[in-house]
């Protein structure tokens, strides 16, 4: 017989989710906690640290796959917006076209 997962299972399992990137057992699980926390009895101070614990990783997560799309949205924007244009990186590390010079000549010997 397998036991009814707690609520502090269904939270570490969806920090799972969030770090596997397996996105589609985001909703099932945000469902099942949302049962859970309709009946969830009085907690003592232990157990609310937990839950708080471990609803502040998932918080981290979830900001970081925010950021993560957001990025990747840019960078598709980017690649759209970049048609005509290419791009590399300087040795400074900084985003450069091919081509920009920033108001300086090259010098060739």
């Amino acid at each position: 017989m397998t036991r009814h997962p707690t609520l502090e299972d269904l939270l570490d399992d969806l920090g799972l989710a969030l770090q596997r990137g397996t996105l589609g057992q985001l909703a099932p699980l945000t469902a099942a906690i949302t049962a859970e926390l309709a009946c969830l009895p009085a907690l003592d101070a232990p157990r609310a640290e937990g839950l708080r614990r471990r609803a502040l990783r998932n918080d981290a997560c979830l900001q970081a796959a925010a950021r993560g799309v957001r990025a990747a949205i840019a960078r598709i924007a980017g690649i759209g917006s970049s048609a005509h244009q290419l791009s590399t990186y300087g040795a400074d590390g900084r985003k450069r076209l091919v081509g920009d010079t920033n108001g300086q000549h090259a010098h060739r010997v």
